[in-house]
Order: structure tokens, then sequence, then C-alpha cells
């Protein structure tokens, strides 16, 4: 039963950053994509803190704010970090 305990933590992790990933894109808060999707605010945060299994319902309702397949949530996530965008100085860099 441990693979199947593993399978669950790995696809809760991948969903809350793709959620949280998305949300960012969008420049949205965790407020607006609660709202976008018809969900409470605390929800929101619990899914991308990885802290809670979401259902399914919950999945589409996110999926739908975002405008993506419910598998773009699930699906595996990029260790790397994210870049910096073009044109910004690096933390710390002077002008």
């Amino acid at each position: 039963m441990a693979a199947a305990g593993d399978a669950f933590e790995t696809a809760r992790r991948h969903v809350a950053a793709n959620v949280a990933r998305l949300r960012r894109r969008r420049s949205w808060t965790q407020q607006k994509a609660a709202d976008m999707a018809g969900l409470d605010l605390k929800h929101v945060q619990k899914v991308e803190y990885a802290s809670l299994n979401p259902s399914l319902r919950t999945l589409v309702r996110l999926a739908a704010a975002f405008g993506v397949p419910v598998q773009r949530l699930l699906a595996p996530t990029s260790s790397a970090p994210p870049k910096r965008p073009v044109g910004r100085p690096k933390a710390g860099a002077r002008k």
C-alpha cells in the first residue's frame, strides 16, 4: 500500500505546483483563483500547500478557471527554478 500512498503524495504535489504556477502566470491572488473557481480561499490555499487531497470536483473547477484540461493540473512539473523575466536585473545587481 506504500506505493499507492507515494503516488497520491506525488500527484498532490504536482497539483499544488501546477495550481500555484498557473495562478502566478495570470498574476492572480489566491482569492482571485478561489473566486474564479467558485471555491473558498482556504480550500485553494490547502491545494497549493499540498495539505489536502483535492476532489475531482475541485480539480475540474480549478482547471476550468485556468482554462486548461484537468490533466495539466496532474502533470509532472519541472524541478528547475522558474526563469527570470527578460529585462529584469538579478537581485543585488547594480545599475
